[in-house]
């Protein structure tokens, strides 16, 4: 996912995906479109009427200071995939259970049983390159690179959120509410707050 935003960055932060996929030397099919969708759930890349752009959180990446700071990018980038982010939130806190964790994934996670192992495995590789999941199985603390406002959720009080890559993605969590709104203005954020 990192080659192709590498690639579209290299085209000057915009390009088709045919002609991303021409310096890659690829076709647009088959590995080349998976790679894009992969970029583009990572939120690497965004897409907006056939047109390639890269991503402030795929810039953050590139110009970090440090390795950890680009760890906590990554991080970020590995947990916008929204099924990741629910395994993470569950396992957070103990060990994932690897003796059967693809049944775990189609009994709790709705995976179709044809992709459990290819989600595993992803999901599993990705978390260690990202310095999230250790050779027990188990997490380190995840800390974000960055975020808007937060408040703590003990006490019941809502925790807020707000991308800076168009469509905002604005996102509210308390114990009583969970509400993820995109906002395609940027002068509609005035609304939010």
């Amino acid at each position: 996912a990192l080659l192709l935003a590498d690639c579209v960055l290299s085209n000057g932060g915009n390009c088709t995906k045919e002609s991303c996929a021409s310096k890659l030397g690829q076709t647009v099919s088959g590995y080349f479109q998976n790679l894009l969708g992969a970029a583009v759930k990572y939120g690497l890349i965004t897409r907006k009427h056939g047109i390639l752009y890269t991503t402030d959180l795929y810039q953050n990446i590139r110009v970090a200071y440090t390795d950890e700071e680009k760890q906590g990018y990554l991080r970020e980038a590995f947990l916008s995939v929204q099924l990741f982010k629910k395994l993470y939130t569950v396992y957070c806190k103990e060990a994932l259970p690897i003796n059967i964790f693809k049944k775990v994934l189609v009994k709790e996670f709705e995976v179709k049983q044809r992709d459990a192992a290819k989600v595993a495995n992803i999901f599993i590789s990705g978390a260690k390159q990202v310095c999230a999941l250790g050779d027990d199985y188990k997490f380190d603390a995840l800390s974000e690179a960055k975020s808007s406002n937060a408040y703590d959720t003990k006490n019941n009080e809502i925790q807020a959120q707000v991308s800076t890559d168009l469509p905002y993605t604005v996102s509210f969590k308390s114990k009583s509410i969970d509400v993820v709104l995109d906002v395609y203005d940027r002068n509609d954020l005035d609304i939010v707050e």
